[in-house]
């Protein structure tokens, strides 16, 4: 070993006894202080879990975590100390923070009679449940189209149009000599 050396070495342990002073101290100032304030240490309680809910559908509860079995997403914790611990209810509401921030009222519903005149927007629209699609099997032309209208209320087995498919040509043939022939 060199004589050059030999102050490097010493200087590199004098900063590492150094470093460790310095954390041995600042360990022990925070003992002293949670001591001394126990408001001022980190709590380390354990929140009451009182089930497990998936967020999709959260009135079915589990007492283990884990994955849902509706939607393979992991459940979540229900705490006591939550401010909505009853399970959820049929109806709209909304957090009492997002109804203050939007600026949204509610009011109970009232029946009773206007008496101004009231003007509202609104669509008249076919209700889509109604329609029924006709849809042919086979590729061909339409030679006629019955004239309809969007909404028309149509009989069941009423024609709707003509179509001339090629590929039943020999099949209506056959069908129409058959028709014909008394024997």
């Amino acid at each position: 070993m060199t004589d050059i050396s030999r102050p490097k070495i010493l200087l590199t342990l004098a900063c590492v006894a150094l470093l460790l002073l310095c954390g041995a101290f600042f360990k022990g100032g925070m003992w002293w202080a949670a001591r001394q304030n126990p408001a001022a240490a980190p709590l380390k309680t354990q929140r009451a879990i009182l089930y497990w809910y998936d967020p999709m559908k959260p009135e079915a509860h589990f007492d283990q975590p884990g994955k849902s079995p509706f939607m393979d997403m992991e459940l979540q914790a229900r705490y006591a100390d939550e401010e909505d611990n009853a399970p959820p209810t049929p109806g709209f509401g909304l957090p009492p923070a997002l109804t203050q921030n939007l600026g949204v009222k509610f009011a109970h519903v009232e029946k009773g009679v206007l008496t101004r005149p009231l003007e509202v927007s609104g669509s008249v629209i076919f209700d889509e449940h109604a329609i029924a699609v006709a849809q042919a099997r086979a590729g061909g032309i339409v030679e006629r189209a019955y004239p309809l209208a969007v909404g028309d209320v149509v009989q069941v087995g009423a024609a709707l149009a003509e179509v001339r498919v090629p590929e039943w040509f020999a099949a209506q043939g056959e069908y129409l000599v058959l028709r014909s022939d008394p024997a």
